[in-house]
């Protein structure tokens, strides 16, 4: 089912919906306010625009980590949204390592644990 025009879809996405779920975007799991472990104050994040918010999706959670981002969307990158409300894209190669198959976490641009 085309999901239609939405600021939640993705253009660029080609997943659709399995009838239950469709995030193209996903939020970052150590900064949702439930995620388990790291529990802070937003006003206590010393860099927000670098503290990654959302995401482009690669799999189906809508709350996930760094080896959920999409690798291959907006030219072989993904869109990433900071706590400081900017969005940037990111070249695959700057979040993900492909012969691990998993998100960087040594970015200094993306903080994934504030």
């Amino acid at each position: 089912m085309e999901p239609g025009h939405s600021l939640w879809i993705c253009p660029a996405n080609t997943r659709r919906s399995n009838g239950n779920n469709l995030f193209h975007y996903t939020l970052n799991e150590h900064v949702n306010g439930i995620g388990s472990g790291n529990q802070v104050k937003l006003s206590s994040i010393q860099l927000p625009a670098r503290v990654v918010w959302l995401f482009d999706n690669g799999k189906l959670a809508g709350v996930a980590q760094q080896n959920n981002v999409h690798t291959n969307l907006h030219n072989k990158g993904a869109q990433f949204v900071f706590l400081d409300a900017h969005a940037r894209r990111f070249r695959n190669v700057e979040y993900w390592d492909f012969t691990k198959d998993a998100g960087r976490t040594n970015n200094p641009e993306l903080v994934w644990i504030p």
